[in-house]
């Protein structure tokens, strides 16, 4: 959760940058549980607060202030450029999930050997499942470049927001998953 200073600072941005167009969105709301909220969902980049900086300033050329989802989408574009890889809302893996993800992850490496010369790493580069994705996020966490590097085009692509899939690879193309 993003220190309530921050927030404070986020907030006293924006309003400054907006006025009212910014303090009327949250004039039929509860403010605590707003702030409250945007704590939360930013405390992802607690430690990188130079995303929040450029998402910040990426706002200059705005007409109208952003939604939550919206300064997200800002600090995580900002996070990628900046190089950060590091995900913006971690999933912490359980013991289970874990265990699953090493079990498919063998079970696509034997598929892959047995596919001879084509592209090992395609099903980390087109993902059928969640359970692929927690593999290539496994790995990347695990310091491997080139699942790095995958992690980052999926994000970057839309395929995936560093958590879950978005979009899943039915084999031909790009579907939302079921």
């Amino acid at each position: 959760m993003l220190p309530e200073k921050w927030i404070d600072r986020i907030f006293d941005h924006l309003l400054a940058m907006y006025g009212s167009k910014f303090s009327d969105i949250w004039k039929t709301a509860d403010i605590s549980a707003v702030r409250r909220m945007w704590a939360e969902k930013l405390g992802g980049f607690q430690d990188h607060p130079e995303a929040i900086k450029q998402a910040l300033d990426s706002m200059d050329e705005r007409p109208f202030p952003p939604t939550l989802p919206e300064f997200l989408h800002a600090c995580r574009d900002a996070a990628r450029r900046i190089g950060s890889h590091t995900l913006a809302l971690p999933h912490h893996q359980t013991a289970e999930e874990r265990e699953a993800a090493d079990k498919a992850a063998k079970a696509i490496k034997e598929a892959a050997h047995q596919m001879g010369n084509r592209d090992p790493l395609a099903w980390a580069k087109k993902p059928r499942s969640n359970i692929a994705l927690q593999s290539v996020i496994a790995l990347a966490r695990k310091g491997d470049d080139r699942f790095k590097a995958i992690l980052a085009t999926l994000i970057t692509d839309g395929i995936t927001d560093g958590q879950r899939l978005l979009y899943a690879w039915n084999g031909k193309d790009w579907e939302q998953p079921q």
